[in-house]
């Protein structure tokens, strides 16, 4: 009987030294969207009269991403790491090794494979705007040299004009009019000096 007592006693203060030690706990959350990796380390049941710092790593297909220290007090805590560009499947490891200041130290990680999607790039976005504007601005132009070929029609027709010496909208050669002006002339000076010698 006493012996099973004993066993009883020691097995109940295992369990209350153990219970502490336990209490920690860390867990990490992997997502992934449009380009964009994410990983919210998460820290609870610690004791709220410690702080804590914990090494959080994250690798991506193998290779370290991230590596930083993470710092804080009390019960719980949460620590986003936000990383992108990224786009296609991923093999993601968020780790993590904290020691809190009462001399608790406990590691572990979390691995997921995650579709990251395929991110906009924002430069070749920017590219296809600019240069549909700058086509678009070519196209006018063209319409303008459209335009201008209308003006190179009218000059040709003036050009014409000048050429064959006609008036416009008759058809007439101009030597007629000149003609007829010079005859007309001479036919008023001569009936005027007619008149003056019928008056003297």
């Amino acid at each position: 009987m006493k012996r099973v007592f004993v066993a009883v006693t020691a097995a109940l203060a295992a369990l209350v030294i153990a219970a502490p030690a336990s209490a920690h706990t860390a867990t990490a959350t992997i997502t992934c969207t449009d380009g964009t990796l994410t990983v919210t380390f998460a820290y609870t049941a610690f004791p709220p009269d410690t702080t804590t710092t914990s090494q959080q790593t994250v690798e991506v297909n193998g290779t370290e991403v991230y590596n930083q220290p993470f710092d804080f007090s009390g019960h719980e805590a949460t620590s986003d790491v936000v990383l992108s560009p990224f786009s296609g499947i991923a093999t993601v490891t968020a780790a993590w090794d904290f020691t809190t200041s009462d001399g608790f130290q406990k590691a572990g990680s979390t691995t997921e494979e995650v579709d990251c999607g395929t991110p906009p790039p924002p430069s070749t976005t920017g590219g296809n705007t600019t240069g549909g504007g700058t086509t678009g601005s070519g196209g006018t132009t063209g319409s303008g040299g459209t335009t201008g070929t209308g003006g190179a029609k009218g000059s040709t027709t003036g050009g014409s004009g000048n050429t064959s010496g006609e008036l416009p909208f008759t058809g007439l050669p101009i030597w007629i009019p000149m003609l007829l002006a010079v005859v007309l002339l001479a036919s008023g000076g001569f009936l005027l000096r007619r008149r003056r010698d019928d008056v003297s």
